[in-house]
């Protein structure tokens, strides 16, 4: 998706918030979470925030306890009220657009990035190197050094700190993603025409 897609499905058709997360809100819980049947189908935060304090994991609700992104939608299952804010969940409902796993997106701080008119949906059809090959793609894998160029990164990770999750956070917004990090996700995203 492109970084205008990110920031859509997080905020939305409503106006911008000040260091606002994908929750809608420009606050988010700070402490260590703790888990309740880690590793299993019904594992759920046992101590998440509440009322106008988004849900995220981040570095410090992570606190350096876990090496792993959680389940999407985890803070869903875990809110005893769920709402917007205390899912983490964004304007259309999508989980984890900030923290968890960064979102990696079409940069418009890039020429390649802005070229990009987002008409081709993909092939299912991977390279050797394993990058994809729709030529209008932007992606040039001719040279290691050119590879993801006009790509990046939006939303924060579980092991980023919180501002790097708030939806205009543009800071990794043209960070060249040559290797595969355990701290990016995949999220795909397509246009309605």
């Amino acid at each position: 998706m492109s970084e205008l897609e990110y920031e859509k499905a997080s905020r939305g058709s409503i106006a911008a918030v000040p260091n606002e997360f994908a929750s809608g809100t420009p606050f988010v819980f700070d402490q260590g979470y703790s888990l309740a049947n880690a590793g299993t189908p019904s594992e759920s935060i046992q101590n998440g925030g509440g009322g106008q304090t988004g849900n995220a994991l981040y570095s410090d609700t992570n606190m350096a306890t876990f090496d792993h992104p959680f389940r999407s939608g985890i803070f869903a299952s875990s809110a005893p009220n769920p709402t917007r804010v205390t899912t983490g969940g964004s304007y259309y409902g999508v989980m984890e657009l900030s923290g968890n796993l960064w979102e990696i997106t079409v940069s418009v701080g890039h020429p390649e990035g802005r070229a990009f008119g987002g008409a081709f949906h993909g092939n299912g059809i991977i390279s050797s190197s394993g990058v994809g090959t729709v030529a209008s793609w932007p992606e040039d894998s001719a040279s290691s050094s050119d590879y993801g160029d006009g790509l990046g990164l939006r939303g924060g990770s579980f092991l980023s700190i919180s501002s790097r999750q708030e939806i205009s956070n543009r800071e990794l917004a043209n960070f060249s993603v040559d290797t595969r990090l355990s701290e990016v996700g995949a999220r795909l995203g397509r246009t309605g025409f």
